[in-house]
């Protein structure tokens, strides 16, 4: 099976696997025990927090704040972030349904704007500044899109953000581990990640927390306990916190990977134009994650080329939730698209393991799918 489908989740690499595997034989202890099983358990714990910190460009461990996913940690963002003071949020009209939901789930009365994007996925800056401007505001955006691979100015946004007096949370899962990410340079009083998205292992989240600011906002823990500096609730689940280290350890080489698998992706962008008649490219003229591509195939059916596709031996995914009963991807109507080309978009997102191989297989088996599915009825 060729694993195009890395936006969706990573194999863990293999010295992950065998640190997990190593932690929990060894590392059982409670590291809220005092014996010294529980000493031992605390030391790796605050050595991983170290190197996830390091690796990741916090300034102190202290920001980070470990949890069991991104959807926790950006819950976790807005129910620190949102208080009596916070009267509207703002998010982009292309983001995760995680962050939808969250900015539902927390909003309880309070106004929430989708700052539109262009055709080519931008966000519209005016829009968020004169939004943002009327009342004090909690924005939230991600840095590169689940879906396009469509890259955010975050810093920009961040200046916008703090000259109204707003606060900023990125959602930073996508981008960790496919392109370069400092989270001191995105400037945001919060971000969240997610281990498994960068071959690390999946029960483990990121919640990056500026310090000390956070701790001066009104906010509230979603289960308060002392874990995490009082943050996030419930035992360590060590074992993952271990391998999320090692796998952010494994991306200090990453800048040469993110140009080779941009290569690839270009390469395969290439073919597909080539294979695929009348097809297009969401985003193509403007930055994006050098592992993604999302693609209009004109007439066909995006659930049912995923799944000869599979049959074939490629995963990939739709671009939207194309089985029957689902919505075409709000993300492509967003920009200005219709349900017919959302509902016929697939998404191909590469990792720095992908070859030359699978690529020109890819494009190969994409075109055989595409010729033996019938057009779609939408």
């Amino acid at each position: 099976m060729i694993y195009l489908d890395n936006n969706a989740t990573t194999r863990p690499l293999p010295e992950v696997i065998c640190s997990v595997h190593k932690a929990m034989n060894e590392l059982f202890g409670n590291p809220s025990s005092m014996h010294p099983l529980g000493a031992d358990a605390r030391r790796t714990l605050e050595a991983s927090r170290e190197t996830v910190a390091n690796g990741l460009g916090a300034i102190s461990a202290s920001q980070i704040v470990f949890t069991s996913c991104g959807t926790e940690s950006i819950n976790t963002a807005f129910s620190l972030l949102i208080d009596e003071r916070i009267s509207q949020i703002a998010i982009s009209s292309v983001e995760h349904a995680a962050v939808i939901q969250a900015a539902s789930r927390w909003a309880r009365g309070r106004s929430i704007l989708q700052i539109p994007v262009s055709r080519d996925g931008l966000l519209d800056v005016d829009a968020l500044a004169s939004f943002i401007q009327k009342a004090p505001s909690l924005v939230s955006v991600s840095c590169a899109n689940n879906e396009t691979g469509i890259l955010t100015n975050i810093p920009a946004f961040a200046e916008i953000c703090h000259r109204h007096g707003a606060l900023l949370h990125v959602d930073a899962v996508q981008a960790a581990g496919k392109t370069p990410l400092s989270l001191s340079d995105l400037c945001c009083d919060a971000a969240s990640l997610s281990a498994h998205k960068f071959h690390g292992p999946p029960g483990c989240g990121i919640l990056y927390l500026r310090t000390p600011n956070i701790r001066n906002f009104g906010g509230q823990p979603i289960l308060p306990g002392h874990q995490e500096f009082g943050f996030r609730a419930g035992t360590h689940n060590l074992p993952a916190i271990i391998g999320t280290a090692i796998a952010v350890e494994s991306l200090r080489d990453g800048a040469s990977a993110y140009v080779a698998t941009g290569q690839l992706r270009d390469r395969l962008e290439n073919r597909l134009l080539s294979l695929i008649s009348g097809s297009q490219i969401h985003g193509f003229t403007v930055s994006r994650l050098p592992n993604t591509t999302s693609i209009y195939c004109p007439g066909r059916n995006a659930a049912d080329l995923v799944m000869r596709l599979g049959q074939l031996g490629l995963a990939v995914s739709a671009g939207a939730a194309c089985s029957k009963g689902g919505e075409p991807s709000h993300v492509i109507q967003a920009m200005g698209f219709s349900p017919e080309r959302a509902n016929s978009t697939i998404r191909f997102s590469l990792s720095r393991f992908t070859t030359v191989e699978e690529v020109d297989e890819s494009a190969l088996l994409l075109k055989r799918a595409f010729l033996s599915t019938l057009p779609s009825t939408l």
